[in-house]
Parts: C-alpha cells; sequence; structure tokens
C-alpha cells in the first residue's frame, strides 16, 4: 500500500505531467515550489520508495529508520541507509551514472529560513562525444521583484546559446520578460537551407507567434518586441542575434504548443509561465540563487542552489499538501487502502520541515545499482503515534528487510520523559529498554498496539544541586580524613 501510493501519485504524474494540472487549480507560489522540493527529497530519499522505484527483483538494504517520540507525542524521523540492486533500471539505457541530491533547511530566524542544496548529474559512457566539450554556465538570481539571469550553453559542432534572460513584476497580475539572445548553430545540425529559410521567412513567422499568444491569453499578453537583430551564415555555422519582450498576464496559456513544437509534454510548457509568475509573487520566498555548471573533467552537470523563505515554513508547507493531497484524492488515483493512507495520516498530519536534511545518491556501475539515503530533521504530529506505527509495521511486511531496522526511541525534556510500552502480542524486538526499542524491519506484527507513557523526571534523576552538594562533599571529606586519622594513631 505505502510503496503503490507514492508510485500511483509521484510516477504516474511525472510520466503523464498531470501534476501541472494539478498545481492549476490552485495558485502556484512560492510555497508550492518549496513544498515540491522538500517532497521530492523526502521520497527519493525514503528507503521503501527508493527501493520500488526500479522494481529489482534482489536487493540489499540496510540502514534503518529512527522515530523519536517526545512527550507532546510530536515525533522527529530520521532515516539513513543503503540498498543495492543488480536490474538495470526501467529497463532501458539510463543517461546517467549518478545522481546526487542533497538539500538542507536552516532556520536562521523566527520567520526566516534558508533552503540550499545541490543536484549533481554524473553523465553516463554512452552520452554523445560532442558533451565532452560542453560548455555550461548558467547563473540566476531571484527576489520577490522579479530574476536575473544570464544563460551560456555551448556543444562545440552543435550548437551554441549566449544571453541574458530578465523577469520583473509589473504589479499583481502584470510581468515582463526580456531576452537577448545570441545562438549559434553548425549546419552539421541543422542544414543551411533550413537556417535561411527561417531568416527569410522570419516576418511571417513572428507575425504567427503574435496571433496565437494574443488568442491563446485572450488578449491578457502581449509581444511588445521581437525582432531578428542579425544573422550572419558562415562556412561552418550561422549566428543569429534576437531580442524579444513579452508582457502580461502569464497566468493565461500563451500559446498553443502543439502548433510550433512536434513535442507530447504540452501540460509543462502551458504551466511553466503561470508557474514562474506566481512563484515570485505573493510569497514568503524572499530571495533565491541558482547556479549550474558543467566539470568536464567528471562528466557532470553541477547545480546548486539557496532559497530565502520568509514567514512560517511549516505552515506554508502544510498548506500546499492538504491542497495537493486533496486534488490526489479528487482526481481518484487511490484504491480504498491508499486513499485510507491519505486521510487518516498524510492529510490529518502536520510536518515540520523548517530543520530537514536530506541526502540522496544514487550509483550505476555496469549492471549494479546503489541508493543511499538519509534524512534528518523531519518533524511530524500525527493523529496519534499510532496511526504512523501502523503505516511502518504495513510497509515491514512490503519490504522484509532483515538488515534493515526501526527503532523508537523515547525523548525527554526538563520536567519529563517517555516510555515504551510493548505488548506481548507485539513481535519480539532485537533489543528493548525503557526508552529505546528495535526491530528488524521485518514483517512487524501489531506495531500500533504499542503505548507511550509520559513520566516525570524522579528527583534522583534531577539535575543536582551544587549548592547541596558543596557543603555535603566537604562534610564528607571531613568524616574520611578524620577515620584515617583514627586508624593511623591506634596503628
Amino acid at each position: 500500500m505505502f510503496v503503490n501510493l507514492h508510485l500511483q501519485i509521484f510516477l504516474k504524474d511525472v510520466g503523464r505531467l498531470e501534476l501541472w494540472s494539478n498545481l492549476s487549480k490552485h495558485e502556484v507560489t512560492g510555497r508550492s515550489v518549496v513544498a515540491i522540493l522538500i517532497i521530492w527529497a523526502i521520497v527519493l530519499a525514503t528507503p521503501v520508495v527508493g527501493a520500488a522505484m526500479y522494481s529489482p527483483q534482489e536487493q540489499e538494504m540496510e540502514g534503518g529508520i529512527t522515530l523519536k517520540v517526545y512527550p507532546d507525542e510530536s515525533i522527529e524521523v530520521e532515516i539513513a541507509g543503503s540498498s543495492q540492486w543488480t536490474t538495470k533500471p526501467w529497463g532501458a539505457y539510463f543517461p546517467f551514472s549518478g545522481i546526487s541530491l542533497n538539500t538542507i533547511n536552516t532556520q536562521t530566524g523566527e520567520d526566516v529560513c534558508e533552503i540550499g542544496g545541490s543536484l549533481i548529474l554524473t553523465l553516463g559512457p554512452g552520452v554523445p562525444e560532442e558533451l565532452a566539450d560542453l560548455e555550461l554556465d548558467v547563473s540566476s538570481h531571484w527576489e520577490r521583484s522579479g530574476s536575473e539571469s544570464t544563460i551560456l550553453i555551448d556543444v562545440p559542432g552543435v550548437f551554441g546559446v549566449d544571453g541574458n534572460v530578465v523577469y520583473e513584476l509589473l504589479g499583481d497580475s502584470e510581468s515582463a520578460l526580456d531576452l537577448d539572445l545570441t545562438v549559434t548553430i553548425w549546419y552539421s545540425s541543422y542544414p543551411r537551407e533550413f537556417i535561411e529559410q527561417f531568416v527569410f521567412m522570419f516576418p511571417g513567422f513572428k507575425a504567427e507567434i503574435e496571433a496565437q499568444v494574443d488568442e491563446g491569453s485572450e488578449g491578457k499578453v502581449r509581444i511588445e518586441e521581437l525582432e531578428l537583430l542579425s544573422s550572419e551564415l558562415g562556412e561552418l555555422s550561422a549566428t543569429l542575434a534576437l531580442t524579444a519582450r513579452v508582457v502580461g498576464d502569464f497566468s493565461y496559456d500563451i500559446v498553443d504548443p502543439s502548433s510550433v513544437f512536434f513535442i507530447s509534454y504540452i501540460g509543462m510548457l502551458q504551466a511553466a509561465p503561470a508557474f514562474f509568475s506566481e512563484w515570485l509573487s505573493d510569497t514568503g520566498l524572499r530571495s533565491g540563487d541558482l547556479q549550474i555548471s558543467f566539470d568536464k573533467e567528471e562528466m557532470a552537470i553541477d547545480t546548486e542552489f539557496e532559497v530565502v523563505v520568509e514567514g512560517d515554513l511549516d505552515g506554508q508547507f502544510n498548506e500546499w499538501k492538504e491542497a495537493f493531497f486533496e486534488d490526489v484524492l479528487e482526481d481518484g488515483y487511490l484504491d480504498e487502502e491508499e486513499e485510507e493512507l491519505v486521510v487518516e495520516f498524510l492529510l490529518p498530519t502536520e510536518f515540520s520541515v523548517a530543520d530537514l536534511s536530506t541526502s540522496f545518491d544514487y550509483i550505476i556501475e555496469g549492471d549494479t545499482q546503489e541508493l543511499q539515503f538519509s534524512i534528518e530533521g523531519l518533524g511530524l504530529e500525527p493523529p496519534t503515534p499510532q496511526v504512523l506505527l501502523k503505516i511502518l509495521g504495513d510497509a515491514s511486511r512490503e519490504a522484509e528487510q532483515s538488515a534493515f531496522t526501526l527503532t523508537i526511541e523515547g525523548i525527554s525534556d526538563e520536567d519529563e520523559y517517555v516510555e515504551i510500552v510493548v505488548p506481548d502480542d507485539t513481535s519480539e524486538p532485537i533489543s528493548e529498554e525503557a526508552s529505546r526499542v528495535v526491530w528488524a524491519f521485518n514483517d512487524i506484527e501489531n506495531l500500533e498496539m504499542i503505548t507511550f507513557e509520559v513520566k516525570e523526571l524522579a528527583e534522583e534523576r534531577q539535575p543536582i544541586n551544587m549548592q547541596v552538594l558543596i557543603p555535603v562533599a566537604g562534610a564528607a571529606v571531613v568524616v574520611v580524613v578524620a577515620a584515617a586519622f583514627m586508624l593511623m594513631r591506634k596503628k
């Protein structure tokens, strides 16, 4: 149930791009962007889901899940481990030999949180030779008022782009997008005749695009400028310089991509302008920076990002989470058990992500794949701890990993501590203490029957009062010295 839910929601949405239609039913704001990044980091780093994404026939999983239960019944989750298998992903060629995603959220103030991280895509041995000389440098800075980006992409012998993109919020519903691009195209990729025809027919192409934008947006978006500034057709390549300015309400569909681009991913292109527009407006996003480069020695695309979010990050995340899963229920993806999981756990549970950090590393070496994962600082406030325990018990019957463990710890504060009560009907743990119990993650029965007792710290467990300790210790020293002196005199 646990695996199928995530596969149907996330993998189906990615494959069919129905996630974009879900998002369009609500305002796609900065909280959506933050939530998407966090959701994907959690999902990819979750051992059960991560392993199931590739449906390996045989896998070896090590590590464990730790639940820290606090006196107020809030729970902190930590997950760490690795999984190996030999089944090729998706049964087809995979362009990467490694994927590494790391994120860390840091609460820097009462209402300010920094979200930073990196994504590294290491190219596989079968990628085109031309990519070995790839020049890639993309830099972008966002603020509430807009963004500025510089782009440099050069694949020698294929194509190159060098330009600037400026996005500006002009008002409550109007934005402006300015592009200045220099494009180099090698005739080995596109015939010279094709480029000559494009240059010759550019005035007609421009008029067609302007008409489609006006029609698609119902007059809410207009192209104020679209010019081919220069065209140089050399012996081996052509260089075109273009400039454009688009102004309007980008929440409207600007153009029908099917009439211009012969691709199937129309939903993503339609949603992108509105997605970016809403990202920068009416949101807790204060600023953000993105840097993308290419490491020729490692054959890896490196992405680094940092976002500063104002306001209640947990509140923003939970608001988006509720809207997302309500749409999932409405769209009818799920069977009865999966709906029960959403209704009884995911919707009513409050998540805390302000101090969340995740790490995900996927490595391919020949026919062997390895997934390394970790999550720290994920806070949960489910309706009751038993709701989460039942889900984990069900998952343990699906995963059946004896080298993977489930640990439950009772955490104490200044006044109280938590004891774990394991009934006889629950599967026997590997080890059991009053405030720490460990099981193999393998068919754990009746896990939801566990209860937690919150007790006050006994006097002997309270911090020692140094004002009392010092005179008592002094008196003890005097007694010991006196006794030793008396024994010596008897001798």
